[in-house]
């Protein structure tokens, strides 16, 4: 996890930077196109900063349309990351403009490094306002965001929204096109500086270095609820976004599709004891480590989040697909962390930190990987549940197994590699999870993993006499093959009378069938069935489901329905007749 830098590389960024900003500062406000108008009071504007600096704190700056454009300079700081001895967390002055977090494993952070030079910003805000977007022109009091969008487009050019200052709320906005060094869509600095922010979509944003969409530095009052983070990019760490020394409230919202160069591609949290709480965090990319989320002596309350498909580069190095922990005794609690990948690790590499781990669930390429000798006792399996527990199928039908793994703190993951088998007496056979049975009985289910055991139980009923069959080689099908029997059924019932009759389907082709059930016409209240104990049906096996009539409610007469049943080896149908006789 230590980023190997040199004061070389500190020299080089700094240079580049220098560079970066001669190039932005020759830029010219390129002015807002004619769709943008923002307004404050009762006076409207056609550029948002001109409206910022006009509002009064406590004021609302309404922002519609599409407003493109920078021209604010301020001055800028740079972060950098180098590599120094072991020591402990310790924070040091150089001067009054540059301080330097020296964090455990010798890797040091410095903040609010002065560089001499301007840049770009879009919007910036230094004072305590709300800014809403969602605004017709017509319309200035209801706010809209899904059918009238306010977009703050910084043209790939500048950073977008920068606050350096006083409470600020800001909703129902999108931010877009910021390009920068840290947090390119938004950046909060300062300890005087606060971040509300809900029902934003921030997208598209690239950052040189932290925060692809959003940075927020020294902000412990933050409040990110109910956004969107999306396709942001960051040189380093953080590609949808970074947290540094803030103790954020990140709740709801869906970070998806970011990447980040070294660590943490959805978000990183650095020194940031923060609440992540509901939150979809999905398909991040890292092309290090934490693909998902990176958590760096952060001891973070993780609760309630979906963390699926992220990636830790899987092909050298990556650790943590889902998350990295690494010095950080976070509590994560009730997150499904599911279908991550990493060169090690998949779901979640814990370094140097030890976690409070409850209530989560999850299943990915590889579990989990510590730095300490023994394996987390929280992974260690006490008991193992197979699905389904009871089911019941006709003699050489086939039935599909999975299985979960249950441990200490309430905590699962779906168990791979599980080993099952029968009583010999029930015959059959085991073709991985999957078990065609031979032999009409009650049986035993057994399925083994590591060294803790599940059982569920398997009703086997004997093949129904009047079905008459020619040898699956007869029949020479060539792929799946469906055939239902029988294919008509009628019954008559008295009033308040209840009939039941079986329907068999059969793969009479030489492949795998999936059948489904798919009714055009509307069911009617007096018919029911229960669904097939399988969809998945192998060649030369069956299934079986009920179908039911109930007269209840019915007058005397002679009612019709047509069962529709598809497959991917041709579609069949049950034509149902019930009848009604008045009671003797």
């Amino acid at each position: 996890m230590s980023k190997n830098h040199t004061w070389l590389a500190i020299g080089l960024a700094v240079a580049l930077l220098v560079c970066l900003a001669v190039t932005v500062t020759a830029q010219t406000n390129e002015g807002v196109v004619a769709s943008c108008l923002v307004r404050v009071g009762e006076v409207d504007y056609t550029n948002v900063q001109d409206a910022v600096d006009a509002a009064r704190p406590g004021d609302v700056v309404k922002v519609a349309g599409y407003c493109a454009g920078s021209g604010v300079s301020t001055q800028y700081y740079i972060t950098v990351d180098t590599m120094f001895p072991e020591q402990e967390a310790v924070v040091l002055r150089a001067s009054p403009a540059v301080q330097v977090i020296r964090g455990q494993g010798g890797r040091f952070k410095t903040l609010f490094a002065e560089s001499g030079v301007e840049v770009s910003h879009a919007v910036v805000i230094a004072k305590s306002i709300t800014i809403r977007g969602g605004y017709d022109p017509s319309d200035w009091e209801q706010s809209d965001p899904d059918v009238h969008p306010a977009t703050i487009d910084a043209g790939g050019e500048a950073y977008g929204i920068y606050v350096t200052d006083g409470n600020v709320v800001v909703e129902n906005l999108r931010v877009t096109g910021g390009y920068g060094w840290n947090g390119a869509g938004m950046r909060v600095e300062g300890w005087s500086a606060n971040l509300v922010m809900s029902n934003c979509v921030i997208f598209d944003n690239h950052a040189h270095y932290d925060g692809g969409g959003l940075y927020i530095l020294e902000d412990d009052e933050a409040e990110l609820i109910g956004n969107t983070i999306y396709s942001n990019t960051a040189g380093y760490s953080g590609g949808g976004m970074s947290l540094v020394r803030s103790n954020a409230m990140v709740i709801s919202n869906t970070i998806r599709y970011n990447r980040a160069g070294n660590g943490g591609g959805g978000l990183e949290m650095w020194y940031s004891d923060a609440v992540l709480r509901g939150n979809e965090i999905f398909s991040n990319t890292s092309l290090a480590d934490g693909g998902g989320v990176l958590l760096y002596n952060s001891d973070a309350l993780v609760e309630g989040n979906r963390i699926q498909g992220n990636v830790a580069d899987p092909t050298e190095y990556g650790k943590g697909g889902g998350l990295d922990l690494y010095g950080s005794d976070a509590t994560l609690r009730g997150n499904a962390i599911v279908s991550n990948v990493a060169w090690l690790a998949g779901a979640l590499y814990v370094y140097d930190s030890v976690p409070v781990f409850e209530n989560n669930y999850l299943c990915n390429q590889a579990t989990i990987t510590t730095s300490h000798e023994t394996y987390p006792h929280w992974l260690v399996p006490v008991a193992l549940e197979l699905s389904p527990l009871t089911e019941t199928i006709l003699a050489g039908n086939s039935q599909a197994y999975s299985a979960r793994a249950l441990g200490i703190h309430d905590n699962t993951w779906c168990a791979r590699g599980v080993a099952y088998s029968t009583p010999a007496e029930a015959g059959g056979v085991w073709e991985n999870d999957i078990y065609v049975s031979e032999n009409a009985g009650t049986w035993t289910v057994i399925g083994k993993y590591e060294e803790v055991s599940g059982y569920a139980e398997l009703v086997v009923k004997p093949i129904p006499t009047h079905l008459v069959y020619l040898p699956l080689v007869a029949r020479n099908y060539e792929g799946p093959r469906l055939e239902a029997d029988p294919t008509s059924l009628e019954f008559v019932v008295s009033a308040a009378e209840t009939e039941e009759a079986d329907v068999t389907l059969r793969n009479v082709g030489s492949e795998l069938l999936e059948i489904w059930l798919r009714n055009k016409e509307e069911i009617p209240a007096w018919f029911d069935i229960d669904a097939p104990g399988t969809t998945l049906i192998l060649p030369g096996s069956w299934t079986t489901m009920q179908v039911r009539v109930d007269s209840a409610g019915m007058e005397v007469g002679e009612y019709r329905y047509t069962l529709a049943i598809e497959s991917n080896g041709g579609n069949a149908s049950v034509a149902v007749t019930m009848i009604v006789v008045a009671t003797p």
